[in-house]
């Protein structure tokens, strides 16, 4: 009875998820990181760096808002700005496109994608998509064994969207005027549901 009592605690505990605080800081026109990754139920918490020195805010935005450097607030999102407190912290739900109202037209944006909650079922649609040759030099493949379309989308270190194309499975994404870097790899559902997000480094 003594191992019973000693193992269900164990096995009890190897069933709950923990639940992480991730830091996401507003720099003088960058947000630190740009693009930042969580699992469902984890919570976000945003706040000011003390040496800024120019006003920032950060502020939800919706997708086509984000994809032009617009600054429109999505109703009923996120807004931390100059006179509203120095930090906040959320749980996101779902994917959060933000801005800086005064900076975004230099590029002063960023995600934040919340992954599903089953680490598995993540992690078999991951699988479905490869990047290759990795680095690339002027063009990479998109390489899957699913023939339906995607919407295919390449952010830079800074947020950015580069490069958008679609692809009917199999498909060669060009990079050739991309410049040296590291990359974001988004591949989505023609409905906008991640399906991957890979790094790809182009390097000459």
């Amino acid at each position: 009875m003594k191992y019973v009592h000693l193992l269900f605690p164990a096995l009890l505990g190897a069933n709950v998820q923990a639940q992480f605080t991730h830091d996401l800081q507003v720099k003088d026109d960058a947000f630190d990181p740009a693009i930042l990754t969580i699992a469902a139920g984890d919570q976000v918490h945003i706040f000011r760096d003390n040496s800024a020195i120019n006003p920032h805010t950060f502020t939800q935005v919706a997708r086509s808002t984000w994809d032009v450097n617009g600054t429109t607030p999505l109703p009923g999102g996120h807004d931390l700005r100059p006179g509203t407190g120095d930090d906040i912290t959320i749980i996101p739900t779902d994917t959060i496109w933000y801005v800086c109202t005064h900076h975004a037209g230099v590029g002063m944006k960023g995600v934040i994608i919340v992954t599903g909650a089953n680490g598995m079922e993540q992690a078999q649609a991951q699988q479905r998509y490869h990047l290759a040759p990795n680095p690339a030099r002027s063009g990479v493949a998109l390489l899957t064994a699913d023939p339906a379309p995607v919407r295919v989308r390449l952010c830079d270190g800074a947020g950015r969207t580069v490069h958008t194309t679609t692809l009917h499975g199999t498909g060669r994404i060009d990079v050739s005027a991309m410049a040296d870097g590291l990359y974001i790899v988004e591949v989505r559902d023609m409905r906008e549901a991640l399906l991957s997000r890979r790094h790809l480094v182009v390097a000459r």
